[in-house]
């Protein structure tokens, strides 16, 4: 990868700020996967901080996706970038705005890469851009944003990180032209995507409705989905050579570090004592893992004991209420807009499968 300043000086500072735990599993890859993954990543938080800053109003919001989608397709100049950066509001998070600072080197970084990687990142990005403009505008036509059933959760979580499976999909088979993917690969990419943004869902639940996303519509019907993506990831998992022994520990690292996180996530909802792994449990958990990461029968294994230790939320996921008049028509509209739009390579039976849209006729 060619870029105006290697990975130490540009992408891990901003890393180690914003993710830390997402720097410490990049830091365990190999060049280049590892400076694409970190700037993939990087560039993917610069639309997450569009998407949750505090706008005064939305049209300032919209504009600063037009501009960002715009400079994914040319690289702007110091000027342009600098002057995007000046139009956020001054109550964002420290790291993120350091991130807004460096934004125009990171850009440059960006059409520096091989074309190949350069056009995966830029469509998944753009994607991701699109569902994020959908969803906040209607938070901002609605005065909050709720998401009316599991399959509308699935949608919104595919577009925050069900398209990062896919990306990561992509650059590992840059970094790999001898791999070939497979329809089962994407798909199972996005089950890995799904479950560790429905874990994030499920553990900012109470932060995201005091800011008014009503993001998980039944938390007992979201803890009963995640077993299957769970399943899936693993498959992904165990899909991947042997022999990418750094990208498959950094890739179970992710999954495993969510699964053990549930127990105390929950503990957390139902109680006021903060609850949270220990670092030396973390680093036995990531020793442990990197120890396997090759080793299909021990994940199978590893996976079947997180999955039998998950906790057992209060409440049984219940048949759906019937909708509203106007959540009906909310949903309905959501679908249309949603099965309009290019997947990649996702068929319909894979949307269907990932709880995405209806089974196809």
């Amino acid at each position: 990868m060619t870029e105006p300043e290697p990975f130490d000086t540009l992408l891990r500072p901003h890393l180690d700020r914003v993710s830390r735990s997402f720097a410490l599993c990049i830091r365990q890859l190999q060049e280049p996967l590892r400076s694409w993954t970190g700037l993939a990543y990087l560039i993917c938080r610069l639309l997450d901080t569009v998407e949750d800053a505090p706008w005064a109003a939305p049209e300032g919001q919209m504009r600063a996706f037009d501009a960002l989608e715009g400079f994914l397709r040319a690289p702007p100049s110091a000027q342009a970038a600098k002057a995007w950066a000046a139009t956020f509001p001054a109550a964002i998070d420290a790291g993120e705005a350091q991130l807004l600072q460096d934004c125009h080197a990171l850009l440059l970084a960006l059409h520096a890469l091989p074309a190949a990687v350069l056009a995966s990142l830029r469509q998944v990005a753009l994607t991701m851009s699109c569902g994020m403009r959908y969803y906040a505008r209607a938070w901002a036509q609605q005065g909050s944003l709720t998401l009316v059933d599991l399959e509308d959760v699935n949608r919104y979580c595919y577009f925050v990180a069900g398209v990062v499976g896919e990306l990561l999909t992509h650059l590992f088979a840059q970094a790999r032209p001898d791999f070939v993917i497979g329809p089962r690969l994407w798909t199972d990419a996005q089950h890995f995507g799904l479950f560790l943004q429905k874990v994030n869902l499920l553990k900012d639940q109470r932060k995201d409705e005091g800011e008014g996303r009503f993001l998980v519509p039944e938390r007992a019907q979201v803890w009963a989905s995640l077993p299957e993506h769970a399943r899936g990831a693993l498959r992904y998992l165990t899909a991947l050579p042997k022999d990418a022994q750094a990208f498959r520990t950094f890739c179970a690292w992710s999954v495993f570090l969510g699964a053990a996180s549930l127990p105390h996530i929950e503990a957390d909802h139902e109680g006021d004592v903060p609850h949270k792994i220990s670092r030396a449990q973390t680093q036995a958990l990531l020793q442990e893992i990197a120890a396997m990461a090759t080793d299909n029968a021990a994940l199978t294994a590893a996976m079947d004991t997180a999955l039998a230790l998950l906790p057992k939320p209060k409440g049984q996921p219940q048949e759906p209420t019937p909708l509203s008049a106007h959540a009906r028509q909310e949903q309905q509209a959501r679908r249309a807009w949603f099965l309009a739009l290019d997947h990649g390579p996702l068929s319909l039976s894979a949307l269907s499968e990932l709880g995405m849209a209806p089974a196809p006729a």
